[in-house]
Protein backbone atom coordinates (compact mmCIF):
# COMPACT_ATOMS: atom_id res chain seq x y z
CA UNK A 1 0.00 0.00 0.00
CA UNK A 2 1.55 3.48 -1.02
CA UNK A 3 1.27 5.55 2.18
CA UNK A 4 1.48 9.95 1.13
CA UNK A 5 2.98 10.77 4.27
CA UNK A 6 3.07 15.02 4.43
CA UNK A 7 5.10 16.19 7.03
CA UNK A 8 7.57 19.29 7.26
CA UNK A 9 9.84 17.79 9.23
CA UNK A 10 12.64 15.88 7.76
CA UNK A 11 13.50 13.64 11.49
CA UNK A 12 9.90 12.96 12.14
CA UNK A 13 9.22 12.30 7.94
CA UNK A 14 12.44 9.87 7.73
CA UNK A 15 11.32 8.00 11.29
CA UNK A 16 7.82 7.74 9.46
CA UNK A 17 9.15 6.44 6.61
CA UNK A 18 11.37 3.61 8.43
CA UNK A 19 8.29 2.71 10.19
CA UNK A 20 6.50 2.46 7.36
CA UNK A 21 9.27 0.28 4.72
CA UNK A 22 10.20 -2.00 8.18
CA UNK A 23 6.10 -2.81 8.08
CA UNK A 24 6.16 -3.49 4.13
CA UNK A 25 4.33 -0.30 3.58
CA UNK A 26 5.56 2.26 0.53
CA UNK A 27 5.67 5.53 1.54
CA UNK A 28 5.68 8.81 -0.33
CA UNK A 29 7.07 11.49 1.52
CA UNK A 30 6.08 15.31 1.00
CA UNK A 31 7.85 17.89 2.93
CA UNK A 32 5.43 20.45 1.67
CA UNK A 33 1.78 21.09 0.57
CA UNK A 34 2.81 22.01 -2.93
CA UNK A 35 4.61 18.82 -3.19
CA UNK A 36 1.87 16.82 -1.93
CA UNK A 37 -0.38 18.44 -4.15
CA UNK A 38 1.88 17.27 -6.92
CA UNK A 39 1.42 13.63 -5.46
CA UNK A 40 -2.27 14.06 -5.23
CA UNK A 41 -2.83 15.44 -8.53
CA UNK A 42 -1.28 12.46 -9.91
CA UNK A 43 -3.30 10.05 -7.69
CA UNK A 44 -0.04 7.74 -6.72
CA UNK A 45 -1.18 6.67 -3.46
CA UNK A 46 -3.56 4.73 -1.57
CA UNK A 47 -3.95 6.74 2.04
CA UNK A 48 -2.75 9.69 3.43
CA UNK A 49 -0.87 10.89 7.28
CA UNK A 50 -1.68 14.62 6.88
CA UNK A 51 0.46 16.91 9.05
CA UNK A 52 -2.17 19.73 10.67
CA UNK A 53 0.86 22.67 10.52
CA UNK A 54 2.59 23.18 7.24
CA UNK A 55 4.43 26.24 6.62
CA UNK A 56 3.19 26.73 3.23
CA UNK A 57 -0.60 26.43 3.45
CA UNK A 58 -3.90 24.70 5.09
CA UNK A 59 -3.77 21.15 4.97
CA UNK A 60 -7.43 21.62 5.80
CA UNK A 61 -7.72 22.44 1.82
CA UNK A 62 -5.98 19.58 0.70
CA UNK A 63 -7.60 17.29 2.57
CA UNK A 64 -11.10 17.99 1.19
CA UNK A 65 -9.70 17.48 -2.01
CA UNK A 66 -8.57 13.78 -0.62
CA UNK A 67 -12.75 13.25 0.59
CA UNK A 68 -13.71 14.54 -2.63
CA UNK A 69 -11.69 11.53 -4.51
CA UNK A 70 -12.36 8.97 -1.82
CA UNK A 71 -8.78 8.62 -0.14
CA UNK A 72 -8.71 7.85 3.51
CA UNK A 73 -6.43 10.09 5.33
CA UNK A 74 -6.13 11.24 8.71
CA UNK A 75 -4.12 13.83 10.42
CA UNK A 76 -1.22 13.84 12.50
CA UNK A 77 -0.35 16.98 15.01
CA UNK A 78 1.64 17.47 18.09
CA UNK A 79 -0.46 20.14 19.62
CA UNK A 80 -3.28 21.43 16.89
CA UNK A 81 -6.79 20.50 17.93
CA UNK A 82 -9.21 20.01 14.80
CA UNK A 83 -11.89 22.08 14.89
CA UNK A 84 -12.99 21.63 11.49
CA UNK A 85 -16.80 19.88 11.34
CA UNK A 86 -16.29 18.62 7.76
CA UNK A 87 -13.19 16.12 9.08
CA UNK A 88 -15.35 15.12 12.63
CA UNK A 89 -14.93 11.33 11.36
CA UNK A 90 -11.35 11.82 10.87
CA UNK A 91 -8.75 9.88 13.13
CA UNK A 92 -5.86 12.03 14.57
CA UNK A 93 -2.66 11.05 15.67
CA UNK A 94 -0.68 12.35 18.32
CA UNK A 95 2.95 13.37 18.31
CA UNK A 96 5.45 11.92 19.23
CA UNK A 97 4.50 8.62 17.50
CA UNK A 98 4.57 5.71 18.86
CA UNK A 99 5.60 3.26 16.13
CA UNK A 100 2.81 0.80 17.27
CA UNK A 101 -0.42 3.33 17.30
CA UNK A 102 1.43 4.70 13.70
CA UNK A 103 1.09 1.48 12.35
CA UNK A 104 -2.28 0.23 13.46
CA UNK A 105 -3.76 3.96 12.08
CA UNK A 106 -2.52 2.76 8.95
CA UNK A 107 -3.58 -0.41 8.90
CA UNK A 108 -7.22 0.73 9.89
CA UNK A 109 -6.66 3.20 6.51
CA UNK A 110 -5.78 0.09 4.85
CA UNK A 111 -8.75 -1.83 5.48
CA UNK A 112 -11.06 1.41 4.43
CA UNK A 113 -9.08 0.84 0.68
CA UNK A 114 -9.36 -2.86 0.53
CA UNK A 115 -13.12 -3.06 1.85
CA UNK A 116 -15.02 -5.04 -0.61
CA UNK A 117 -17.99 -2.39 -2.08
CA UNK A 118 -21.38 -3.74 -1.42
CA UNK A 119 -23.31 -4.50 -4.24
CA UNK A 120 -26.89 -3.62 -4.29
CA UNK A 121 -29.37 -5.99 -2.92
CA UNK A 122 -32.10 -7.73 -4.89
CA UNK A 123 -34.77 -4.94 -3.32
CA UNK A 124 -32.36 -2.04 -4.29
CA UNK A 125 -32.30 -3.34 -7.40
CA UNK A 126 -35.65 -3.66 -8.28
CA UNK A 127 -35.88 -0.03 -6.53
CA UNK A 128 -33.41 1.56 -9.32
CA UNK A 129 -34.17 0.08 -11.90
CA UNK A 130 -30.45 -1.87 -12.35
Amino acid sequence: MRILVVEDEPVIALNVQASLLDAGYRPLLAYSLAEARSIVDDRLFDVALLDVSLPDGSIFDLARDLQALGKPFLFSTGSYIIGEPAFSDVAVINKPYDELELLMAVGYLGRKVSAPQKSPTAGQRANTGV
